[in-house]
């Protein structure tokens, strides 16, 4: 029996397709990849990344959704010639074999996720066959590797600062409602926590939790019911506390939403994200928002980009990472970090005041890359690398704008406003706006300020 895809067929120019679904395990059997190898040496895919699969693998086996569609080809037989077994369902005869052009990854997580969850390989899958055939096998495969290409270098990266921020209010909920989960629990199964439910829900608490709104949406039993009014409160004094919320405890317990997160399941990767992300936006928030800091107004908001604006939140978030993942760093406040690094950047406007006075000027960022991507990278990488040497006090860093001058005046010319030039030899604009490329001016940066030669007797002193 062959594979089974429940779709429709359609073309574009000359091309035949097949757009439908079909069963993970029947994919897996008929399909194969191009693999380059001393063996295949025409082939044009990469070896799967095992660990990539199996993160996708295991999102899915946790009932994770995947609507994006497996690529497949048909390489040396006519898709006309397909076997139509009733309507809107095809047959792909076992001796027809498929090649995957995109979604390598995706079909070997569903294989190691099958190993110990069966059930995985019956999941339908969204697929889309199509059929670069060719009389040379060559050619189709040329033909094949022309859509990779097509799919994975010209496709762009959608920013997801509003995802980001979607992220953290999700994150502020959960917390949240932590302590409710654990009540529920302890409501159900403890005849303690029975006890602490009928005195958070008595009598004389009652109209306060009405006029603050405290009991969450989603436990209110009319949850249509308007926000309470404080201008005109006697409009609202007729409503009833039982129509905001149950009053006996078996009620409020089967009544808590135990599938809260069920369609919220994320990849490992975005679980790992969500360990720093939610805090690295609020820190964005502060380092943009608080009068007394350099940043103030420059970051470009979701859906906005107000005069004055020079990088993006997508940056700043990006670059407070390794702050957030560093001791002492981890362990501070929201607050505290972003004091940390207004000290620091006022610092550096101190000894390199040209680039705020340009956007100040012109309202945007021309001449120099210090408030662009590339500052805003740089000096949250300086902070990481420079804390071990910083002086400290009763085993507690020392993170003053003084403090920081001191250290970072020692890098010279790599703290002048000539080196932050957006362009010419040599100048921080020509090492290009990757990861790899910030991470070496902040090393430069470093290394001059702690080996710089004959001022190594005047470092020990600071250090």
């Amino acid at each position: 029996m062959g594979l089974k895809i429940a779709g429709v067929k359609f073309h574009q120019h000359e091309t035949q397709f097949i757009i439908g679904y079909a069963k993970a395990g029947d994919i897996l059997r008929q399909s194969r990849i191009d693999e380059w190898s001393s063996d295949n040496p025409g082939g044009y895919q990469r070896e799967v990344i095992e660990r990539r699969a199996r993160e996708f693998g295991n999102f899915i086996a946790k009932k994770g959704l995947s609507p994006n569609a497996i690529l497949l080809n048909i390489r040396d037989a006519d898709i006309n010639n397909i076997k139509k077994i009733r309507e809107n369902e095809f047959e792909i005869p076992d001796g027809i074999q498929l090649w995957i052009v995109d979604g390598q990854h995706r079909l070997k997580g569903l294989e190691i996720a099958g190993i110990n969850h069966p059930d995985v390989l019956d999941i339908n899958i969204p697929v889309v066959l199509m059929n670069l055939k060719s009389s040379n096998p060559d050619l189709a495969r040329q033909s094949e590797a022309t859509q990779f290409l097509i799919i994975n270098k010209t496709q762009k990266g959608v920013r997801s600062d509003l995802a980001e921020r979607l992220l953290v209010k999700a994150e502020e909920e959960k917390l949240k409602y932590q302590d409710l989960e654990t009540d529920s629990f302890n409501i159900r199964n403890d005849s303690s926590g029975r006890e602490k439910f009928r005195k958070i829900y008595s009598e004389e608490n009652k109209k306060e939790w009405v006029r603050d709104m405290e009991i969450p949406t989603f436990l209110r039993k009319n949850r249509n019911i308007p926000q309470y009014n404080r201008e005109n409160p006697k409009k609202q004094d007729s409503i009833k506390y039982s129509d905001y919320a149950y009053t006996d405890y078996k009620e409020y317990y089967d009544a808590f939403p135990d599938d809260y997160t069920k369609h919220n399941v994320l990849p490992s990767n975005l679980k790992r994200e969500l360990r720093w992300k939610p805090r690295a936006v609020r820190i964005s928030d502060v380092l943009n928002s608080r009068s007394d800091s350099p940043l103030q107004g420059k970051m470009k908001l979701p859906n906005s980009r107000p005069s004055g604006t020079t990088f993006s939140q997508v940056s700043m978030v990006g670059s407070l990472k390794n702050v957030l993942s560093t001791a002492p760093f981890s362990s501070l406040s929201e607050d505290e970090i972003a004091s940390v690094l207004i000290n620091m950047w006022k610092a550096v406007k101190e000894l390199c005041p040209e680039p705020f006075y340009e956007v100040e000027r012109k309202q945007r960022a021309d001449d120099y890359v210090l408030l662009k991507t590339t500052g805003i990278f740089v000096i949250p990488k300086l902070l990481v690398g420079l804390n071990p040497y910083l002086p400290r006090k009763n085993g507690v860093g020392i993170y003053t704008i003084e403090i920081f001058k001191q250290f970072l005046s020692r890098a010279g010319t790599l703290m002048q406003a000539d080196f932050w030039r957006s362009a010419g030899p040599g100048t921080a604009g020509s090492y290009g706006t990757g990861q790899k490329s910030f991470t070496y001016i902040a090393q430069q940066i470093i290394k001059r300020i702690i080996t710089k030669g004959d001022d190594r007797g005047k470092q020990n002193v600071i250090l």
